[in-house]
């Protein structure tokens, strides 16, 4: 499609002031050019109402929140970021204010005291370490352990050393405790119950010549007795005072931890000592070939406990010494 070319500022000729009679002998042409330059828009009725009232020139926003607040200054028109905005007033001047209101006794003088200039020790270098705080070390690290460790754990379960690590000892306490248990209740005694302090009972006199009397103690070794009768391996637990008595004297003795789903599955000591018991590592092949088959009374037959290498079947042959020498002299061996 064909343009068509527009006459530059031709509607702008209407707009023109008009000129005295000095310039009419100027053509139209002539006296739109040597005309100042038009600052409003040709046809643009908005903007001459707005150059004619100041109320409609204002922006929408500040038209819209006049309307919202009633009054003709809302508030929130003030530009928080310039210069002279009140947001931005300095704080001396509200000290100075607060100062103006607090009136000033001027009969009690001020005292002043002299400026006088701090002294320093000298340095003086450390040659001990007297008055440090020591970090690190064993005995740094025990005492950090102990702080750590809850109490119930020190009065309740025994030390890792005096836990019991094999099946018999596991089924000697668990024949202690079902012993203890039953004594208890046939005695008529709650098993539930505390043992009570007997100490307390007796009054304790001091001594007339202030010696003190010196009570030893023999170390005995306790011997774990194989039990070859395992009959009492059935007595039944289903009483859950019983069961709870147990698991706590066996948990003091052995010093292990009997977990939950142990406890509500086993009904019997068999039970128990079927969950709890270690088991036993399995033994290597070559033991059991020794010990159970007629392998080792074969002569062409040997068993070893390792696996035998190329090298270790080469020295029984003979035949690693002349491997050896020919690596020799190829200087391929190193002794």
């Amino acid at each position: 499609m064909r343009r068509i070319p527009r006459i530059a500022r031709s509607i702008d000729l209407f707009d023109t002031p008009r000129r005295s009679s000095s310039a009419s002998t100027l053509c139209r042409a002539c006296q739109h050019r040597t005309a100042p330059p038009i600052t409003v828009a040709a046809f643009s009725s908005a903007s001459r109402r707005q150059i004619g009232d100041p109320e409609k020139a204002k922006p929408y926003t500040e038209k819209l929140r006049n309307k919202i607040w009633g009054t003709e200054v809302a508030p929130g028109q003030e530009d928080p970021y310039t210069r002279g905005s009140p947001w931005r007033e300095p704080k001396w001047k509200n000290n100075a204010s607060e100062q103006e209101q607090e009136p000033e006794d001027e009969s009690e003088p001020m005292d002043v005291q002299p400026h006088s200039p701090t002294y320093h020790r000298p340095y003086v270098p450390a040659e001990t370490s007297e008055g440090l705080q020591w970090v690190g070390g064993d005995k740094w690290l025990l005492k950090q352990k102990e702080k750590e460790r809850p109490r119930f754990e020190n009065a309740f379960l025994p030390g890792k050393e005096n836990k019991a690590k094999t099946p018999d000892e596991i089924t000697a306490a668990m024949r202690r405790a079902l012993i203890e248990i039953f004594t208890a209740r046939i005695n008529g005694t709650d098993v539930d119950n505390r043992p009570k302090d007997w100490t307390r009972g007796f009054d304790i006199k001091p001594a007339n010549n202030e010696h003190g009397v010196e009570i030893t103690r023999k170390e005995v070794e306790h011997q774990t007795v194989k039990h070859q009768d395992t009959t009492w391996w059935g007595v039944s637990l289903v009483d859950p005072a019983v069961k709870f008595a147990f698991v706590s004297r066996v948990t003091q003795l052995t010093g292990l931890r009997i977990p939950d789903p142990v406890i509500g599955a086993a009904t019997t000591v068999r039970g128990f000592i079927n969950r709890i018991k270690p088991s036993e590592k399995p033994k290597k092949l070559a033991a059991v070939l020794q010990k159970e088959s007629k392998l080792p009374d074969l002569i062409n037959v040997t068993i070893k406990q390792k696996k035998v290498s190329n090298e270790a079947k080469w020295q029984q042959m003979g035949r690693w010494k002349v491997i050896k020498e020919e690596l020799k002299k190829r200087n391929l061996f190193k002794i």
